[in-house]
């Protein structure tokens, strides 16, 4: 696999040329951030790079994607991956008929509306770009002796969850969200900072974490302002 840097429609993403497949994928995130039209289409199910089977029942027929100034269209399909925000895979080769690899560079080269143009990159492992298991393996319950004495000396500051506030529904469905647009991923973490929903004054919601008793006993670091 060759990783490429390029944009869509001026947004710059990261993407992952995947021989091992056939169909071309897109970042769940950047789909919400350029609000592209999506088209339903015939449920079906891919392998990824870690192995996993992924139903897809969505697709975005002409996606305006620039790689080292050539421009394509590429039909992408709504799977959630890591690492990367595009996966072109050997449906999207095939368009482009004769392709000559050379990983030595590494670089891929082939013609495109009669010119010839050669696409330059890095190699990658396959499995770079999977969705992230939907299993969470239990907290760790040995700490390295510095670490619990620094957890007992603090721990009316980091306290394990106590459950969900109130708005439990909002919060549960704010961070479904985020998890889908890998804004964040799931911890084994045991301790963490009070998170709480402030109302914004168009009516919806901000999701914060209430770090003031960290800040409180945070060691500052001052240093004079240069002139």
């Amino acid at each position: 696999s060759l990783k490429f840097k390029g944009t869509i429609n001026g947004f710059s993403v990261l993407v992952l040329i995947d021989t091992g497949s056939t169909h071309n994928i897109i970042q769940p995130r950047l789909v919400r951030h350029l609000h592209l039209s999506t088209i339903p289409t015939t449920s079906f199910q891919v392998m990824v790079g870690n192995g996993e089977f992924i139903t897809c029942n969505q697709l975005f027929p002409t996606v305006p994607l620039d790689i080292q100034m050539a421009y394509f269209h590429v039909p992408l399909y709504f799977i959630p991956i890591e690492g990367v925000d595009v996966v072109p895979r050997l449906a999207w080769l095939r368009t482009l008929g004769k392709v000559q690899a050379d990983f030595s560079i590494p670089s891929l080269t082939f013609s495109h509306h009669d010119t010839s143009i050669t696409l330059t990159g890095e190699c990658l492992s396959p499995s770079f770009a999977f969705p992230p298991s939907p299993s969470i393996p239990n907290p760790p319950t040995h700490f390295n002796p510095k670490i619990q004495t620094l957890l007992h000396q603090y721990e009316p500051i980091f306290q394990k969850p106590k459950g969900l506030p109130p708005k439990e529904t909002i919060m549960t469905k704010m961070i479904a969200e985020m998890l889908n647009d890998g804004i964040i991923k799931p911890s084994t973490s045991p301790f963490s900072s009070p998170v709480l929903l402030v109302k914004k004054k168009d009516g919806t919601w901000r999701f914060c974490v209430d770090y003031i008793a960290l800040n409180a006993v945070t060691v500052k670091d001052p240093f004079p302002i240069l002139q």
